[in-house]
């Protein structure tokens, strides 16, 4: 184990998002209760029930009760990844924000490496999947269309925009991200770019599911991605001010 003297000199929150998860998400969220204890100065592990109704939500209940420094969000019905990410997202607390899924195919040893890369000036730092070998030639289709069409429309190249990241949560504050589907990554890059953040990209590990089925990357998600997409294009050529204001300042001008 570590010594607090080993610890890295940073507070994180996690974020993850769960829907129909019962089967994976308690041994992760142990695991990554215990690496954050042992390897961060502060940490929160912040857990989004989107509508789960397989038996999740009685697993989450109990784990918030178990371990310390875990909060519980629910959703009434499921609203989608993006919903469960930028509100677990508001809610977090900490100096830098990450959101990690529940079924077990990241790594969150990879966190620690990228807090290392989140030196000063640098706002986000973003992992990419060099290893997609479980995805079907349509989910893998969407991934790189996604990667070109974010090329095209917004000039910058990502090697992965869907994967896990760490960014500060003071930069999150200077934006809003109105997207609900698996865009919002996109959308958050985009705008923290655009108001003069720093993005670096560091590979980060992905594992095959094992267990369960994955509720993305199917064609009513592509479509609301690019429906968000658009939007979000179009907003930043007729009104690019506004499209860049976070919520609180929109709110105190209209007050």
């Amino acid at each position: 184990m570590n010594q607090t003297t080993d610890r890295i000199p940073l507070s994180v929150s996690v974020v993850v998002p769960v829907y129909n998860e019962s089967s994976t998400v308690e041994r992760e969220v142990r695991k990554i209760h215990a690496f954050l204890e042992d390897r961060f100065a502060g940490s929160e592990i912040i857990l989004v029930d989107d509508g789960s109704t397989d038996g999740s939500a009685a697993v989450l209940d109990a784990i918030a009760k178990d371990l310390p420094r875990v909060r519980l969000l629910r959703h009434p019905r499921n609203l989608g990844i993006g919903a469960a990410v930028m509100n677990g997202y508001a809610a977090a607390t900490q100096n830098a924000v990450t959101y990690f899924p529940a079924d077990s195919q990241a790594e969150i040893s990879d966190i620690a490496e990228f807090a290392l890369h989140l030196s000063p000036g640098v706002d986000v730092v973003l992992g990419y999947r060099s290893d997609r070998r479980d995805y079907s030639l349509v989910r893998l289709g969407y991934s790189y269309l996604n990667l070109v069409l974010h090329a095209l429309l917004f000039g910058r190249i990502y090697r992965d925009v869907n994967w896990i990241h760490l960014v500060r949560r003071d930069a999150l504050l200077r934006i809003s991200v109105a997207s609900r589907s698996a865009f919002m990554g996109g959308e958050m890059l985009e705008k923290i770019r655009r108001t003069g953040g720093r993005i670096v990209e560091k590979p980060a590990r992905y594992n095959p599911r094992t267990e369960g089925r994955t509720h993305v990357g199917n064609l009513r998600g592509a479509r609301a991605a690019l429906r968000d997409m658009l939007r979000l294009r179009i907003d930043l050529w007729v009104r690019p001010r506004a499209a860049l204001r976070p919520v609180a300042a929109c709110r105190r001008e209209a007050s």
